[in-house]
């Protein structure tokens, strides 16, 4: 090791500073969070042994002897694995309890771009090429797909230019605001955005649904900005904390 090749890292010396070098105190923060916010939530003795059988069917474990360990928990034993298990039952209780009962406006609030859109796209670089293509297809002279895999400079030509379904908050917003006003069917162009010249055609408009998919995304959501606000709060005090003993 040359000498000015930093040390390695031993475990006690996981402080602040080391754990901001490393790019790992937000995440410790945040676990430490968790932790703490779910221990006053019960968990029952088929809950843990639930936690436990979802753990080894995960990692592909024989839940009656857990070998070999998991590289991701390297050194704990089974009582350590169990743990993390139950841990992490915990935390998804307690994040329902807390957060599921505000999923449901969550949704209402962010509908707008979680409804999905299937459309159509053939984009070119010349304004005299678009103009001749929509007048094509105005005319019925070729199908969408036919002048989209012929013409179309995008991935979407290999599949006649069709794109989605996507949801409408993913999408440039220049196309969110022709598309999201569209009906079904309905030819749009020629427009331009940036320096491409574009046709598009709207397929369908899929409203979002609150699935379990969709809920446990907006739980998360829910819980990060839970989490995020908590962690800004802590590092505010204790950057004050360092300016005051400065």
């Amino acid at each position: 090791m040359s000498a000015d090749s930093p040390a390695l890292v031993k475990i006690g010396d996981l402080n602040p500073p080391t754990l901001i070098a490393y790019q790992l105190w937000r995440p410790f923060l945040r676990a430490r969070l968790m932790d703490e916010s779910s221990r006053s939530t019960p968990l029952s003795h088929e809950a843990t042994q639930e936690a436990w059988l979802a753990f080894c069917a995960r990692f592909e474990l024989n839940p009656e002897n857990p070998t070999p360990v998991p590289k991701e928990y390297s050194g704990l034993s089974e009582d350590g694995l169990r743990a993390c298990a139950s841990l992490e039952k915990r935390v998804q209780l307690w994040k329902e309890s807390q957060f599921a009962p505000h999923v449901g406006d969550l949704f209402l609030k962010r509908r707008a771009d979680l409804d999905r859109v299937l459309y159509r796209i053939i984009r070119v670089n010349s304004e005299s090429l678009i103009r001749e293509l929509f007048f094509r297809l105005k005319n019925n002279e070729a199908t969408f797909e036919e002048l989209a895999s012929k013409f179309s400079t995008g991935s979407e030509a290999q599949s006649g230019g069709q794109i989605g379904p996507v949801p409408f908050g993913s999408m440039n917003r220049e196309l969110y605001e022709v598309l999201h006003p569209a009906q079904p069917g309905e030819l749009l162009g020629p427009i331009k955005i940036a320096q491409v010249h574009l046709i598009l055609k709207l397929e369908r408009k899929l409203p979002a649904k609150l699935d379990a998919p969709l809920h446990a995304r907006l739980l998360e959501d829910l819980c990060n900005t839970w989490v995020e606000e908590r962690i800004n709060a802590l590092e505010q005090q204790r950057e004050a904390l360092k300016t005051n003993n400065s």
